[in-house]
């Protein structure tokens, strides 16, 4: 049976992945990762995949203004819905304790999701990783070593 190609915002693991899995779950899927929702619109109106999965709503966010945007500007036809638990994790070093986290790195959508996370640990407060952003004392890249805040404290990502 030949690969179904469907396109998503994000690096593969994303939540929109999961939606992709849901949507499709039979057969073989070839992930197409787009840094931009414009992307997976465009992939799929130019007829490199087979499917694009882009979320519209975010019961945590609100809507996704950008992608009502594409809508009536590459005319998709919607031929299903997704309903994706959205979990975030904070993640550390070994040695970290909570108390001492000072900053939380993130994508810049995933504070407004974890609202409640930050209101019991005020001191622990996000700082959103922006694309192509090098990080003080690492590459950017995930995996690598986690920041010290200007504060001298630990870091974590989100």
């Amino acid at each position: 049976m030949p690969s179904v190609k469907v396109a998503f915002q994000g690096a593969r693991g994303a939540f929109s992945e999961g939606a992709c899995e849901r949507i499709l779950p039979d057969g073989e899927l070839e992930y197409k990762p787009c840094e931009r929702f414009f992307g997976a619109f465009a992939a799929l109106r130019d007829g490199s995949v087979d499917y694009a999965v882009v979320p519209i709503e975010n019961t945590l966010h609100g809507s996704v203004n950008e992608n009502y945007d594409h809508l009536p500007q590459f005319k998709p036809t919607i031929l299903a819905e997704a309903h994706v638990r959205i979990v975030h994790n904070l993640i550390g070093r070994p040695e970290a304790t909570l108390g001492a986290v000072q900053c939380a790195i993130s994508h810049p959508v995933a504070p407004a999701q974890c609202l409640d996370f930050f209101r019991r640990n005020p001191s622990s407060g996000p700082e959103p990783l922006r694309h192509g952003r090098q990080r003080e004392d690492g590459d950017g890249r995930r995996g690598s070593k986690p920041r010290r805040s200007r504060l001298g404290g630990s870091g974590a990502a989100l």
